[in-house]
């Protein structure tokens, strides 16, 4: 089933895939922003496999979730592992 734009042109994704990329978003701004693990960001976006996780992020934004977190360190970002207080979930 598509999605329907108001001035009825069908879009071309399909709802499952913008409910993905929302997860996907969602995942990339944990990534970036907070402390948690990659494996826990995968599941808390509601992704069953890291793997499969793995590929779709790396499909969608052309790097890998561990290098962008990686890259953000090195190119003078904040250091997430000096975040205190535990982590930190947006809800």
């Amino acid at each position: 089933m598509a999605c329907r734009p108001p001035s009825g042109q069908t879009l071309d994704t399909g709802i499952h895939e913008l409910i993905r990329d929302l997860r996907l978003g969602l995942a990339r701004n944990l990534i970036i922003n907070t402390r948690q693990s990659i494996t826990d960001i995968t599941y808390e976006c509601g992704f069953c496999h890291h793997g499969h996780f793995r590929n779709l992020f790396s499909r969608k934004y052309g790097i890998t979730p561990k290098k962008l977190r990686n890259e953000r360190r090195d190119d003078g970002a904040e250091d997430l592992s000096s975040m205190g207080g535990g982590r930190r979930v947006l809800r």
